[in-house]
Formats: structure tokens, sequence, C-alpha cells
């Protein structure tokens, strides 16, 4: 989210978009978190933690650098959508793996809070 605070600016002056459309890149990436928190679960718990984390990294890192190199804003508004989905895979996988440093009688209660 912070990425488009700092780009917009250029996003308007160099490619010739509307705030409006800069906006839609929020939306874009919100839904894709929404949509994230529900799926990104089942997959870690498939997957496992560490590969879960890592693939939130991977499309984290690849979504954000081929937005750097496109000019098209639906491609801009799937890489974002894609990168919110991965957030919400990054935190549900981290937290996992944070809780699961303590005490078992603890993680319940730390992956509720």
């Amino acid at each position: 989210f912070i990425l488009i605070d700092y780009i917009r600016p250029f996003l308007v002056r160099d490619l010739g978009w509307t705030l409006g459309d800069t906006a839609l890149l929020y939306t874009a990436q919100a839904s894709g978190v929404i949509l994230g928190s529900f799926l990104t679960p089942m997959l870690i718990a498939r997957l496992g933690v560490r590969r879960g984390l890592s693939a939130a990294s991977v499309v984290l890192g690849l979504g954000t650098a081929a937005s750097l190199v496109t000019e098209s804003f639906w491609t801009w508004a799937v890489l974002r959508f894609l990168v919110g989905i991965a957030l919400a895979g990054a935190y549900v996988a981290s937290m996992t793996m944070l809780a699961n440093s303590f005490p078992a009688r603890l993680r319940g209660r730390l992956l509720t809070f």
C-alpha cells in the first residue's frame, strides 16, 4: 500500500493515469488481501508454514518487480491483486510460525490474538 503512495505522482505524471485510476489499485490490492485471508490459511496448512512464507515472499517480490516494468493499468491492477493475496499469505504464515515457537498451551491464544 505504501508503494502506491510513493509512486502515485509518477503514475499520474509519467503514464497519464488519473487519481481515480491509482485509487483503483488500492481497491485491487485490498480485494486481494480479503480473498487471500480466506484462501491462504488452507494453502499454508497444506504446504507448510515455511513453504507458504517462501511462496508468499516470491509472489510479493515478483509482483512488485513486474509492476515496475509495465505501463498498463490492468496489468498493474492484476499484479496488485496478486500482491494482496501474497500479503495475506505472508501474514498468516509468519504469525503461525511465530506462534509455533511458543509452548503448545499458549499457541491458541496467540493465534486468536
